[in-house]
Parts: C-alpha cells; structure tokens; sequence
C-alpha cells in the first residue's frame, strides 16, 4: 500500500495497540511500534522530529509526526483543545461561578491532570500572550489548533449555547494564520513548559 496526499480522508484511533487508520477500505497498521508501519517511517525519514502539539497543553508527537503534510497526510481531529475548559482561565480562580460550572469541579477525577499539575501556570502565561495580542484565551488556543498543518477540525466540549457561539467566533474570526509574533510568543511558553498536565 501507498501512502499519498489523497490519505486526508482516514480516521485514526490510538489504542494500546497503537495508532491504526480507520476506513471501510484500509486497515492498515500505523503503530510507531510495530512493523506495519514501515511506509510512514520511510516516508519520515526513520528520525523523530518535534512539530507542535494540537493544543498548547498537550503533547502528542507520535501522532502528530504520522498526520503532518509532510509525512503521511493524514488529518488529525484533535479532541478538547482547549484542555477541558482549562485553556479559557475559568479554573484560575476555582470560586468563580464559570468554575464552579465547570466539568473540572462537577465531576470529581475529570481531567485531574489540569489540576495537579503546572498546566494552571502555564494557563496564565498562555492568557498573558492572547491579552498582548489582543485576543481571548479561546481565540489563542482555537487559533492554534486551527492553523497547525496536521488538523482537518476538532471537538470542542461546549456545554452552553454561549460557549459555543464564541468557539465558533474564534475559528472564524481569530485572523488566519495566527501572526508570526504570536507563535513566538506561544513557542516561548511552550519551551518552559513543554508537557505541563503531567508535569
């Protein structure tokens, strides 16, 4: 089988079997694990590289590596990118009524790792840098999920009408691509904390 820039259609699902393409006609292993996956690592090169995560709190290279134009073409719908809720702020102050609403407090274990980690440091650097450049945190994070090279959509976890409408404006409205001046700024948080939920 073939790897080309016609792949953007498959699905993929990580399993502890590894990384396998979902499609009625494919079923191809992509594990970085196992031997199937020989056409990708070709393709890459057979050397691990670092392109940027789906989401400033999150980092998924396997995946990310297989997915990129450059690789196997593959696109990528990146689940929660906005870390739960983590990335709009509303866990800053965890009294705040948009907390108090909030899945992190309503369902005791839901992505702890936002809470016993750094990940609330690195949320405040992260929201300094959209209030530089003029943006929400929403727009910040939906933005660079958006433009990375590797995602065709995400899934954003709303749980209001409100929410919604302004992830929706953020994919919409936040200017395309993000300018280069806010991904340095991103870049220079992501390089002091590179993978803050588990840190």
């Amino acid at each position: 089988m073939e790897y080309t820039t016609t792949n953007r259609n498959l699905g993929l699902s990580k399993t502890d079997l590894g990384t396998r393409v979902l499609d009625s006609d494919i079923s191809q292993s992509l594990s970085t694990r196992s031997e199937p996956n020989r056409p990708c690592r070709n393709q890459i090169g057979g050397r691990r590289r670092s392109p940027r995560p789906f989401r400033p709190l999150a980092k998924r290279v396997d995946l990310v590596e297989v997915c990129h134009p450059n690789n196997c073409n593959i696109g990528l719908l990146a689940y929660s990118p906005l870390g739960g809720g983590s990335l709009t702020g509303k866990y800053i102050d965890i009294d705040s009524e948009a907390a108090k609403r909030g899945r992190l407090n309503l369902f005791p274990g839901y992505m702890e790792r936002y809470n016993k980690s750094v990940a609330k440091e690195a949320t405040i650097q992260y929201i300094e840098v959209a209030k530089k450049h003029g943006l929400t945190p929403v727009q910040l994070a939906l933005g660079f999920a958006r433009d990375r090279p590797f995602m065709t959509s995400s899934i954003v976890g709303a749980t209001s009408v409100d929410q919604l409408k302004e992830d929706i404006d953020a994919f919409l409205t936040t200017e395309r691509p993000l300018p280069p001046e806010v991904m340095a700024d991103i870049e220079n948080v992501f390089k002091r904390y590179k993978d803050p939920a588990i840190a």
